[in-house]
């Protein structure tokens, strides 16, 4: 199931997450593509033993829309399950659109109190993608309400902490809070350093992704024997994630190695949005279709401009006549 390794064959499981896993010792064994119809980057002059390697791993889509958008859907959905916005019985709705309402209020106040201005409108079940009780939770969410909302729920964990009793949910809340904290480690360090990272700061981004990927296992495994409901689903792009973790500790175990380069090098961030007017105008359309809808508004602002613009024009003219008659 990997272009990188051969993980996920019969002896080399794929949801091995340890510091040396074992798909480690099976990087780039064979070609991810047919070797007689080999696609157009072979063309490129890169590595002709190992051509696969010019494919890097985005840590954008792997983490802010990728494993971060299940660990927010799924964390809600499990506080939900624990019932800390459940009202009395008898008096108010229990259901399902019911309590995503209320966390979403949460959700607003929260924002407010921080200076946040999220994209996202409301909490339904279609956006969290669990219409059934059996579906995996994850938010259909843009990177930066994916980033806020980390920040929520670390906080609403914190609160939901103080009002059980009930060891199982303390222990999912406490891993929740800590996998909340280390989420928002690994960011201050990648968006926060340049190009090069040193061996310390290196070490500390490794910490933040093997804990958080460790965490993020237990509370699979938590969903599945403690609680019985389903959550924290293990996709590719976890695995992809690992991947970058190892590729760090690699570097940090090399003896020879000074710096260590910033996994935010192939990152996608900037190519997502644009700088200045544009940049401010997609992050207030519709989630949905915020290419379109930006484009759009951008069309009618050229078209408004244009027709002030020759108005001007011709006004400029008409007095240019005045003071200049010809003879």
């Amino acid at each position: 199931m990997c272009h990188e390794c051969a993980a996920g064959s019969q002896s080399v499981p794929w949801e091995d997450f340890r510091h040396q896993p074992l798909w480690g010792h099976h990087l780039f064994p064979e070609r991810p593509w047919r070797e007689s119809n080999p696609p157009a980057i072979c063309e490129i002059p890169f590595n002709s033993a190992t051509p696969e390697k010019m494919i890097k791993r985005d840590l954008f889509h792997n983490t802010k829309v990728g494993v971060l958008r299940d660990f927010c859907g799924s964390s809600i959905m499990l506080i939900l399950h624990f019932g800390f916005f459940n009202g009395p019985r008898g008096e108010v709705s229990n259901s399902r659109d019911a309590l995503l309402e209320r966390a979403h209020d949460h959700f607003l106040w929260y924002c407010k109190t921080t200076s946040h201005y999220p994209a996202l409108r409301s909490f339904t079940p279609i956006f969290f993608n669990a219409t059934r009780s059996w579906h995996h939770a994850w938010v259909n969410t843009k990177a930066s309400d994916t980033t806020i909302m980390i920040g929520w729920i670390k906080v609403l964990a914190h609160a939901c902490l103080c009002e059980t009793q009930d060891e199982r949910q303390k222990a999912a809340l406490e891993t929740i809070i800590k996998a909340a904290t280390w989420v928002q480690g690994w960011e201050r360090i990648v968006y926060g350093h340049g190009l090069w990272l040193t061996k310390t700061c290196g070490a500390v981004l490794y910490e933040y992704f093997h804990d958080f990927i460790q965490a993020y296992n237990k509370l699979a495994h938590m969903c599945l024997y403690s609680f019985r409901v389903p959550g924290f689903a293990m996709k590719a792009k976890l695995h992809m994630l690992t991947h970058t973790k190892y590729e760090l500790y690699c570097q940090l175990m090399d003896p020879d190695t000074i710096w260590v380069l910033n996994p935010a090098i192939w990152s996608c961030d900037m190519c997502e949005d644009v700088v200045g007017k544009l940049s401010r105008l997609s992050r207030r359309v519709s989630p949905q279709i915020p290419a379109r809808r930006t484009l759009d508004l951008y069309l009618i602002k050229c078209k408004a401009a244009y027709g002030r613009y020759k108005e001007i024009k011709s006004v400029y003219k008409t007095k240019l006549k005045k003071r200049h008659p010809k003879k």
